[in-house]
């Protein structure tokens, strides 16, 4: 269901299973780097109001080139707002002639509290993001014992109470 259009980009929410698409359009070709801080920006609140788990972005038709100092920014701005909102997957849509994995960029964060894949197809990346990921649970636990009740004495004392 389209939710947001501009010159620009669209999104795209498909509720179930929780997938927020970003679909840039040619136009980009004449973006400013304003204007992509603000469609980037836009979509964090569209995920956060959705709370969206899975986001894609389709950069087939993207065209701009952006700034050195976008990268810093992604990672210092964006990132924590996709993690507020909780979002557990990210991909890119990158068209059958980009190379896979693309080269690592300022764009991409080093570091992403989310799993981040690259694709040739929308098909691929929607199949992926549909999946299910198996939550990671760790449970510590942690004990006191009395000074001297692992020893000899200690373990005979508990045996005569019971």
């Amino acid at each position: 269901m389209k939710i947001h259009e501009d010159p620009l980009f669209t999104f795209e929410l498909e509720r179930e299973p929780g997938i927020l698409r970003f679909l840039w359009t040619e136009k980009t070709a004449h973006m400013t780097d304003g204007d992509f801080t603000r469609a980037l920006s836009l979509y964090a609140d569209f995920a956060a109001k959705h709370r969206a788990s899975a986001l894609l972005v389709d950069v087939r038709n993207f065209r701009h080139q952006p700034g050195p100092e976008m990268g810093k920014w992604r990672n210092e701005v964006l990132v924590p707002r996709y993690r507020a909102a909780g979002v557990r997957r990210f991909a890119y849509v990158t068209g059958s002639d980009a190379p896979m994995p693309p080269k690592r960029s300022s764009m991409t964060a080093a570091k992403e509290p989310f799993e981040t894949r690259y694709f040739h197809s929308l098909e691929e990346a929607e199949k992926w993001l549909a999946q299910r990921p198996c939550p990671i649970r760790s449970v510590m636990a942690t004990y006191r014992l009395r000074p001297g009740s692992l020893g000899d004495s200690g373990v005979r004392r508990a045996r005569s109470k019971y």
